[in-house]
């Protein structure tokens, strides 16, 4: 906690201190803490965080693009965060359009849905879903069941066994968010949730929702 408002306070000066150099280049105490300030300083991190060993939280099991697409939208995450989270949202690379983006991905699945003869009904949001709040997903009802829809990258989840759901997205590109991977946790990434501030699991983070 107070590592992390010391960032939020060293955040809001105009230049780098070379105190916070000497920090990372000679490993001192809160050195991880001081790398993610000089990047908000716009200075360049990355020959440092690869000098380091470029230093990173381990969740195993986390295909690439979920991991990306959580940390895109959480990082920097809530105040006992691990300051690695911060450094690699900070190295990543700008990203396209996220509102055209997910307005693409909603109408490619919706088609690929339609295609499969699931006749799926109008996108709802989390938020119109649940009749308040807002979230990261959308729902579908189709024939066969409901299934949502990320609004941080081509993922999905079912609500039921769905298979023909399943291949038609799965053949256009999704990713599905099944029982394992939808239970893995984001190690060191707290979020805020319903009055608590912990890590939270791949599928509460991709589907999120907030009255």
């Amino acid at each position: 906690m107070v590592a992390r408002k010391a960032y939020d306070l060293c955040t809001e000066e105009v230049e780098p201190d070379p105190i916070l150099l000497a920090m990372v280049q000679e490993r001192r105490p809160g050195y991880l803490w001081a790398l993610a300030v000089l990047h908000e300083l716009c200075c360049e991190i990355r020959p440092m965080w690869e000098e380091l060993g470029s230093p990173r939280v381990e969740v195993p099991g986390i295909p690439p693009d979920v991991r990306e697409a959580i940390v895109r939208q959480y990082a920097p995450g809530e105040r006992d965060t691990d300051p690695r989270w911060l450094i690699e949202a900070a190295l990543l690379a700008l990203s396209e359009n996220r509102d055209e983006l997910e307005e693409q991905r909603l109408h490619l699945a919706i088609r690929a849905l339609a295609a499969a003869g699931l006749e799926p009904g109008e996108p709802l949001s989390a938020g119109d879903a649940y009749r308040q709040g807002e979230g990261t997903f959308h729902i579908i009802t189709t024939n066969a069941g409901m299934i949502s829809v990320s609004t941080l990258g081509p993922f999905f989840r079912l609500r039921n066994d769905n298979a023909r759901g399943r291949t038609a997205l799965r053949d256009a590109g999704f990713r599905h968010i099944g029982a394992e991977l939808g239970a893995t946790e984001f190690t060191g990434l707290h979020v805020y949730f319903f009055g608590r501030r912990d890590p939270l699991p791949v599928n509460d983070l991709l589907f999120y929702w907030q009255d």
